[in-house]
Formats: C-alpha cells, structure tokens, sequence
C-alpha cells in the first residue's frame, strides 16, 4: 500500500470530527502531510501521520492526490450520513 500524501487539511478534519482518523490508515496506510497541514489541522497527531516537506516535483505529486482525494471526499462524506 503507498503512502499518500495530504495536501488539503479538511480530510484530516471532517474524519477527526468524527472520530476516524483511523479509517484512514485502513483506507491508505501511512499518511504524509506537510507542516502547512499540519499547522492548519492543529490537533496533536497519531505516529502514523508523518509530516515532511517535498522538495521536488511537489505540483504533480500533490495535485495527483488531491484529485484522488476529492474524488474520495464526497463518497465518503455519504456514506457517513
């Protein structure tokens, strides 16, 4: 299972909120988020979330899983109602 990279913080809040974060690992195993994510989430964060900083090729890495993760989001967000 890849690692995935979270570029937008609302997918680390909404399943906070919920009290899933755990879904998360299930769904993508380990999850990279940068210091920006990290300052916005603001929350203490499990030792499966690992943040670093990309220095390379950050606009198509990230771009590509933040499409995957809106595409995500919604159906997620459904399933939760």
């Amino acid at each position: 299972m890849p690692n995935v990279i979270v570029s937008d913080t609302s997918c680390l809040i909404l399943f906070y909120k919920i009290g899933e974060l755990d879904l998360l690992k299930k769904l993508f195993g380990k999850l990279l988020i940068t210091d920006t994510v990290l300052n916005e989430f603001n929350q203490s964060i499990p030792d499966r979330i690992e943040v670093v900083n990309p220095t390379s090729n950050v606009d198509k890495g990230l771009s590509m899983y933040s499409s995957a993760l809106q595409v995500l989001m919604p159906n997620m967000t459904k399933l939760m109602q």
